[in-house]
């Protein structure tokens, strides 16, 4: 089995039909996709817009050709987006259907101008939850997530994750598998650590004073704790050793007549007489 399908990617024709009616929506951003995923400049990129009335030879004639894959590209806003029912009354089903056969399944279908993505929607689906809820009972689930077919919706340009999605989806069809293993779900984003804030780093002696906790230890220091409980009961002072130390006695001074008859206690003792001259020009005196 893995020869047989080693034989069919190297004999399969590298083809993308890329199909669109009536202008409704320019194929430019369709080709931007998919040469923007590894691989995808190597393919043959074909384009062709046809009229609505052509649709029946065109279809007959798309049914008839091998294709790596077909890529069927609708305006969101158009009247119907009938793509895959019998009795629509508009036709694209059979151009649909072609597509499917000439690529054995592989078609994705792309609906442009589609603006109703809810906030933060972009990032994780390929697909508007409007848009879905629009066209998914059309299909079999292996149509819609990659396993066989994939279905892509954008406003103006194509979003990051349908370049995952449609990188994923050409690794597999060009390796023989008809599609993904499994329905196509994003890669989680990459979790980057924060860079460190510099002013919560202390970089000067202030800057890491400030930074310390304050000290919680409230246990007063062992002598101020005696000195407090002393003063609580009223005990008296305890007495210092060291040097005694005597006081000055009280001296008798002899007063004139109607002046004090005793001086004040603890006299202190006379202050030194300083000599002075005085100056008188260059004559000492």
């Amino acid at each position: 089995r893995n020869l047989q399908a080693s034989r069919t990617v190297t004999n399969m024709d590298r083809e993308v039909l890329i199909l669109n009616c009536d202008r409704t929506y320019p194929l430019d951003s369709v080709v931007s996709l998919v040469k923007s995923v590894p691989g995808g400049k190597d393919l043959d990129i074909q384009q062709n817009v046809l009229q609505l009335s052509e649709l029946q030879a065109v279809s007959e004639s798309v049914r008839q050709r091998r294709l790596l894959c077909g890529v069927f590209v609708l305006n969101a806003y158009e009247s119907r987006l009938s793509i895959n029912e019998d009795r629509a009354g508009i036709g694209y089903a059979i151009l649909y259907r072609a597509l499917r056969d000439a690529a054995q399944g592989r078609v994705i279908v792309v609906i442009g101008g589609d603006d109703r993505y809810k906030e933060g929607e972009q990032e994780k689906s390929v697909l508007s939850t409007w848009a879905y809820h629009k066209i998914a009972a059309q299909f079999d689930d292996t149509y819609l997530d990659g396993r066989l077919g994939f279905i892509f919706s954008w406003d103006q340009r194509h979003n990051p994750i349908h370049e995952e999605a449609l990188g994923k989806y050409l690794r597999a069809i060009t390796s023989g598998q008809p599609g993904l293993q499994q329905p196509f779900t994003p890669s989680p984003p990459a979790k980057s650590k924060p860079p460190a804030d510099p002013s919560r780093l202390p970089s000067t002696p202030t800057d890491r004073m400030k930074s310390q906790k304050p000290s919680t230890d409230l246990t007063p220091d062992p002598l101020t704790r005696k000195d407090t409980e002393r003063g609580n009961r009223g005990d008296p002072e305890p007495k210092q050793a060291g040097p005694s130390i005597t006081k000055p006695k009280d001296v008798a001074v002899n007063y004139p007549k109607g002046q004090m008859a005793t001086a004040p206690k603890h006299i202190s003792p006379t202050p030194p007489q300083f000599a002075y001259a005085r100056f008188t020009g260059n004559t000492e005196e």
